[in-house]
């Protein structure tokens, strides 16, 4: 790469995070070119050996990023994601598949709500909040609907949540529920405002990924996961290379990773 800089073929790009990384191994796929070996009295066949191993470890680079390199993550929430699920680095999260996909277009009523096995959506109208105290402070969320009334249980980022639900407003809320004194509720679901779900709602399927405790409370949730994917693909186009034989890929119908 320094020999190409010197002779003018890349230019510099200063090294201040991953996009500007990604940007810099974009400009190198487009300067190197076997042509350009030919000026170091280079054979097609080293010429194309020598791109071809220089765009692997470029891509090897990327893929093991520190996940913390995320424009979106903190380094908190990035600790978290190594100790609970052993995820560290670009490859790690987009290898940390979802167990399921849930059809976003599906809503459940409060009143129809009878287990604790599996994740859905209801919508509701908040009509209700408090700060309860105890062992520790907890803020409690009423939500109504045509069939009744639920309780959202969140135990931190209370000021920040409660905030942002104003009562009279309707949200949408995901999340597994359970159920506690004769009841169900949900612990840390995930919300937003009905007005913002039709806005950004796409006809497609939401993944549900593996959590921790720890990691719903850190908001570290299957759309957190979802938004942190998106975002290392959206870098890697053309980045992340088949490792399976065309041929199977053609006679067996498969998606590629590219």
């Amino acid at each position: 790469i320094q020999v190409f800089r010197h002779n003018g073929h890349i230019p510099p790009v200063k090294n201040a995070g991953v996009r500007n990384v990604t940007i810099a191994i974009n400009r190198i796929s487009m300067a190197i070119r076997p042509s350009s070996l030919f000026l170091m009295n280079t054979s097609r066949k080293e010429a194309f050996f020598f791109v071809s191993l220089l765009k692997y470890f470029l891509m090897m680079d990327f893929l093991d990023t520190p996940i913390e390199h995320l424009s979106s993550i903190s380094e908190k929430k990035a600790n978290i994601l190594k100790k609970e699920i052993n995820v560290s680095t670009f490859a790690d999260l987009l290898e940390h598949y979802p167990f399921r996909y849930l059809d976003k277009s599906k809503f459940t009523k409060i009143r129809e709500i009878a287990s604790e096995e599996t994740y859905i959506q209801v919508v509701g109208k908040a009509i209700k909040k408090e700060i309860l105290k105890g062992k520790g402070q907890r803020l409690v969320i009423t939500l109504a609907d045509s069939t009744g009334t639920i309780e959202l249980v969140f135990f931190q980022g209370l000021k920040w949540i409660s905030d942002s639900f104003v009562l009279g407003i309707d949200y949408v809320i995901f999340g597994k529920p359970t159920f506690f004194n004769g009841s169900f509720n949900f612990a840390h679901p995930e919300f937003e405002t009905l007005t913002s779900y039709k806005r950004t709602a796409i006809d497609t399927f939401f993944p549900i990924y593996s959590t921790t405790e720890r990691m719903k409370t850190a908001f570290l949730t299957s759309k957190t996961l979802a938004k942190y994917t998106q975002e290392i693909l959206s870098l890697a186009v053309n980045r992340i290379e088949e490792n399976l034989p065309q041929y199977i890929t053609k006679h067996y119908n498969l998606y590629t990773r590219e």
